[in-house]
């Protein structure tokens, strides 16, 4: 566990941080090659990224500190602090839906059409946060017993997490999960049948693991109760999301069926 990469006269330079950007670059990089290969402009592809990640950094920040508000009451300035950790992945992936659609709306763009163009792209950034997540020993997991042999330690006095104790390793089957679903969705993506696809699949597949991912990690998170049920605010999320996938499927696919003719710009 490496939490920071350089440091000097005061200086750091964090994983995290670091790790989120090479996966900005990563994802930007793959979506303006998708576009050229779908006729649509990378320049307006380009020009979505920087909202995207404007929106995204903002929407992943607010959702923690509104879940945790009672720990920023008494020091605001702490909101600014993003190297302590409190980024949270779904207010990221809302506030970049709402940036995309405001975005399409503007330009007058087919929303599904470039959603499902980003799609892959996101859950590939999504692994090098993961990365990040690992060297940083944030969203850690359980403690576990010698009988898990997978079991991963944090040793760095400067993580974020539990130290010096086995736990699951939760980030490192995030990553891996983001990474199946990042393949699957690059190899379907020529076949799919009506633009929203990609997206349907991506919030049904991506919002059930991480419910279970869920049930194995410890870090500090919010809670709500849904009758007998107890759910962290990330399961509440994948709800809706699931729910979103189901709209996608019953009121936007017959709207958005390709004809067999390719695509043109």
């Amino acid at each position: 566990m490496h939490p920071i990469l350089v440091q000097f006269s005061g200086f750091s330079i964090h994983s995290y941080g670091v790790m989120l950007a090479v996966g900005f670059i990563v994802g930007i990089s793959l979506a303006a090659r998708e576009a050229v290969r779908t006729g649509i402009d990378p320049e307006k592809v380009l020009n979505l990224s920087f909202w995207i990640l404007v929106s995204s950094i903002i929407g992943s920040r607010l959702f923690h500190c509104i879940v945790f508000y009672p720990q920023y009451l008494d020091d605001p300035l702490r909101i600014l602090m993003l190297w302590e950790g409190g980024l949270v992945f779904y207010g990221g992936f809302l506030g970049a839906l709402l940036a995309g659609v405001v975005y399409c709306r503007v330009q007058k763009l087919n929303y599904w059409e470039l959603a499902d163009l980003l799609m892959p792209s996101v859950m590939l950034g999504l692994v090098f946060g993961r990365i990040g997540c690992t060297m940083a020993g944030c969203c850690f997991g359980k403690v576990c017993g010698p009988e898990f042999a997978l079991g991963i330690t944090f040793d760095n006095p400067l993580g974020l997490g539990v130290k010096n104790t086995p736990l699951y390793p939760t980030q490192v089957i995030s990553g891996i999960n983001g990474f199946l679903i990042f393949l699957a969705l690059w190899l379907y993506r020529e076949k799919k049948r009506f633009h929203g696809e990609l997206v349907a699949i991506c919030l049904i597949v991506y919002g059930i693991t991480r419910s279970l991912i869920e049930i194995l990690r410890e870090d500090p998170r919010g809670f709500l109760h849904m009758g007998p049920v107890l759910l962290s605010e990330s399961q509440v999320v994948s709800v809706f999301m699931l729910l979103l996938a189901a709209y996608v499927l019953i009121w936007v696919r017959p709207k958005q069926v390709l004809s067999s003719q390719p695509h043109s710009s």
